[in-house]
């Protein structure tokens, strides 16, 4: 009986810990694709920006 209680401690705490630490590595992971994301459209929103003549405001 005590074999079944020490496996079922060791595979609980490992679930857990596993969990932990694919949560941490997804937000490290999502956090950085954000910041490349977000910089990608800033430089490609600078790209258009300067490709398109300036409007002198009459149509």
């Amino acid at each position: 009986m005590e074999f079944w209680v020490v496996l079922w401690k060791v595979l609980i705490i490992g679930g857990f810990t596993v969990c932990g630490l694919v949560t941490i590595w997804v937000t490290i992971a999502g956090w950085i694709d954000i910041k490349y994301l977000l910089n990608s459209l800033k430089d490609s929103h600078t790209i258009e920006s300067e490709d398109e003549p300036e409007s002198s405001g009459s149509k």
